[in-house]
């Protein structure tokens, strides 16, 4: 009898939004045995295994947003009825446009939020006790709104 080596490898790369750089999960298994009728079986199993454990890791890294809540805050929120500068809990929209905030700071700011509500899996974006979103025909209005309660 002559002792085989058997090696298996399997990975995943993905990308969590466009912003982002790819990230490359990979296992690789060796598997001694002493019966060469043994590789096929000794390899499904170390594939089931590496399957397992990639299964086991999010489908893609979790991103999260260089953002302040207090500078979110500070933006111009405008509210929906009165058309006044919101305050910080009340439902509001403010410009997705950067070049629309007069501050450079603002602008930094509102382009950190329009990447996290892009990043984000359904449009809407919880931080805090407010949750965002675009709005308008165009997307150029982020829309905050206080968020709703788990139950």
């Amino acid at each position: 009898m002559k002792v085989v080596k058997v090696r298996v490898g399997r990975g995943r790369t993905s990308r969590p939004s466009e912003a982002e750089e790819w990230v490359r999960e990979y296992y690789e298994l060796e598997i001694e045995i002493t019966d060469d009728k043994e590789i096929p079986i000794a390899r499904d199993y170390a594939l089931s295994l590496i399957d397992q454990w990639l299964a086991q890791l999010p489908t893609a890294p979790e991103w999260i947003p260089k953002l302040d809540i207090g500078e979110i805050n500070d933006l111009l929120w405008t509210t929906y009825k009165t058309k006044e500068r919101a305050k910080p809990a009340q439902a509001a929209w403010t410009f997705s446009d950067p070049t629309r905030h007069d501050k450079a700071e603002d602008k930094h700011v509102v382009e950190e939020l329009v990447k996290a509500i892009r990043a984000s899996s359904d449009g809407n974006l919880q931080l805090g006790d407010m949750e965002f979103s675009f709005s308008g025909a165009e997307k150029q209005f982020i829309s905050r709104r206080p968020a709703r309660q788990k139950k």
